[in-house]
């Protein structure tokens, strides 16, 4: 039997998509015969309960990588969950499979040395390993182009593995909601902003799910905003989906996305998706969907365009629910790891 050894994210760096992700591919592959896969988080091995940022960036970066470096040689393949964290490989002596979510860090690139660091070491990490698997094909692409040329990638689109949520029956609000999820700087949550602006005299609210910042306080102020925009923060999984459940559209104004879980989670309830085009988003998202061009106005005229004609907005469901049908594909997924994983070992 193959012994696999899957390395998952540090949860106190509160990764949600990598969590989902690591726990989804856990649960599919756990049960498979002829393979035995152990999961385990990059965590504190000394002072294990600190929160200093200091303790925690000596144990993430040299005392768990050299606890890994024993451990890995009690299994047959070494399965890092992130390339965020390829800098493991450096100590690992074992085949090594990474997952490759985004290439955000070298899209957008921090010039300053702690990232430059950062960056280049997950860069080597990645090309020494034996085998690279891509979310999406956007990310393969991303792949070749910033990491390595000649590295064999291969993609295949992670499930939507959640059982439905039994949440009590709520009225839909008279308002359009539309949600708009994370807040980091390729959301682009200042585009759901001037989207909201435009459209603040026909009957629309905007909810934010994560922290706005400085400059977002500062607009909606200055546009008289306060009363359609709603923050949501550290909200719970269950809450997170009762606000998708209860909304009529997800907008995605992604400067880029490696993936999108929230695109499939929308798609499980029957809610709508109008996106950007960007990155992974082109591939998963419905065409009825995406906008024709990244500016306010094309995004607003979709919104308008779908909130109109029902028969339009029918059919996008229908075509939602066909992709996520097909993306959930659990036995394909199971039966392309379990195969890739034995030909990486032989």
């Amino acid at each position: 039997m193959l012994k696999i050894l899957f390395i998952t994210n540090y949860k106190r760096d509160n990764q949600f998509s990598m969590e989902k992700y690591s726990s989804i591919h856990y649960k599919l592959i756990k049960n498979s015969k002829s393979i035995r896969i152990e999961s385990i988080p990059i965590t504190n091995i000394f002072f294990q309960r600190s929160n200093n940022k200091y303790i925690r960036s000596i144990n993430k970066y040299i005392f768990f990588p050299i606890y890994i470096f024993f451990k890995s040689f009690n299994y047959n393949l070494v399965h890092i969950s992130d390339n965020g964290n390829a800098y493991l490989k450096f100590l690992i002596f074992r085949k090594t499979l990474i997952t490759c979510h985004d290439l955000i860090p070298y899209r957008f690139p921090k010039n300053d040395l702690k990232n430059y660091i950062y960056r280049n070491l997950n860069r080597i990490g990645m090309r020494m390993s034996s085998a690279i698997i891509a979310v999406s094909k956007s990310t393969k692409r991303d792949f070749k182009k910033f990491i390595s040329k000649k590295k064999s990638v291969e993609f295949i689109y992670t499930p939507y593995y959640e059982k439905k949520l039994k949440l009590k029956k709520s009225k839909k609000s008279s308002e359009i909601i539309l949600l708009h999820i994370g807040s980091i700087f390729y959301k682009n949550r200042s585009l759901a902003l001037e989207i909201i602006n435009q459209l603040k005299h026909e009957n629309f609210k905007l909810v934010c799910i994560g922290k706005l910042n400085k400059k977002n306080l500062q607009y909606i102020n200055k546009n008289n905003l306060s009363n359609i925009v709603i923050e949501k923060v550290n909200i719970s999984e269950y809450n997170k989906i009762k606000i998708i459940k209860s909304s009529n559209f997800l907008l995605l104004t992604s400067q880029y996305e490696g993936y999108g879980f929230p695109v499939l989670e929308a798609y499980k309830y029957n809610i709508p998706v109008i996106s950007s085009n960007k990155g992974s988003l082109k591939e998963i998202v419905s065409k009825n969907g995406l906008v024709k061009k990244y500016d306010c106005n094309h995004f607003v005229l979709k919104i308008k365009e779908l909130k109109n004609n029902l028969k339009m907005k029918k059919k996008l469901i229908k075509n939602n629910t066909e992709i996520l049908k097909t993306i959930n594909n659990y036995k394909n997924y199971k039966n392309f790891y379990t195969n890739y994983y034995q030909n990486i070992y032989k």
